[in-house]
């Protein structure tokens, strides 16, 4: 199959089914938080400003906000630069997953499924420093029966899946007594998420798994550096509209993004940098 579909063809058909999804997780970002509906039945997208339904020719992914100059076209009102940005950076990563596993494509799916939920809980979680469960349950059971397919159908095997259970097993456990120990250091929601991630990692491998964890505390550390300077030194100009609540306050700075960004490195990076580390510690 792989010889006869190259891997530009799957990226290049990943990128434009992420301009979709982008333009789609936009709303979820934006609805689920509100508890609206995201499925657009009795509340079309429309302007925050001033109500105007946005008609489809306005809803054309990344182009229609060029063609608008970000511009509302009743009020005018600034369109969020967030939307194309989305909908753009969806369309990037599901490019990049196309053509990463485009040698096994039954598991394309499931990591496209992924992606998109990291979108989304990433713009969640930046926005109300909230994970939502029914996208932690969807990386779960989506991300696992998807995965099970493609070790049935591909070429991984059921050690993948072995791999993968002891993956959300260990991660979550570990990082379950972190939470217990110093809950200010992270939220509930990161705990449950790390299990999926964990689960996804474990499935390509011991090397990706480890360095996915391992990146992404050190991602987080720095993040959260420069942003808690700049808020210490410029509390006013970094202040949001969920600093004025102390309970958000004391989480510090949202995890989730970071714990998606270190599993990019895990994927990409996994492997070569594990085996450079046990290379050069003297254990291979």
């Amino acid at each position: 199959m792989t010889a006869l579909v190259p891997a530009w063809f799957w990226a290049g058909c990943a990128a434009l089914l992420g301009l979709v999804i982008g333009s789609f997780l936009n709303v979820v970002v934006y609805r689920m938080p509100r508890g609206m509906s995201v499925v657009g039945v009795g509340s079309p997208s429309a302007c925050p400003s001033c109500g105007h339904h946005i008609t489809w020719a306005e809803n054309v992914p990344v182009a229609s906000y060029l063609v608008l100059r970000g511009r509302c076209s009743a009020c005018r009102g600034a369109i969020s630069v967030r939307y194309p940005v989305v909908e753009a950076g969806t369309a990037v990563l599901f490019a990049l997953i196309g053509y990463r596993f485009a040698a096994d494509p039954w598991v394309i799916p499931a990591w496209l499924l992924l992606a998109a939920l990291a979108v989304a809980l990433s713009g969640i979680d930046i926005d109300t420093y909230t994970l939502p469960d029914p996208l932690v349950a969807a990386c779960y059971w989506g991300g696992g029966l998807l995965l099970l397919g493609a070790s049935v159908l591909g070429t991984a095997g059921p050690e993948a899946l072995g791999r993968a259970g002891i993956g959300l097993v260990a991660s979550a456990v570990f990082h379950f007594v972190a939470w217990f120990c110093y809950p200010r250091g992270m939220g509930f929601g990161d705990v449950k998420l790390s299990g999926a991630i964990a689960m996804y990692l474990g499935w390509l491998g011991w090397g990706p798994l480890v360095i996915g964890v391992f990146a992404s505390y050190l991602l987080g550390l720095l993040g959260a550096v420069p942003v808690l300077w700049a808020r210490r030194h410029h509390p006013d100009r970094h202040s949001g509209p969920h600093d004025q609540d102390p309970a958000v306050t004391s989480r510090g700075i949202p995890f989730g993004p970071f714990m998606f960004a270190g599993a990019v490195v895990g994927v990409v990076a996994g492997t070569p940098l594990s085996d450079l580390y046990l290379h050069l510690t003297g254990l291979r």
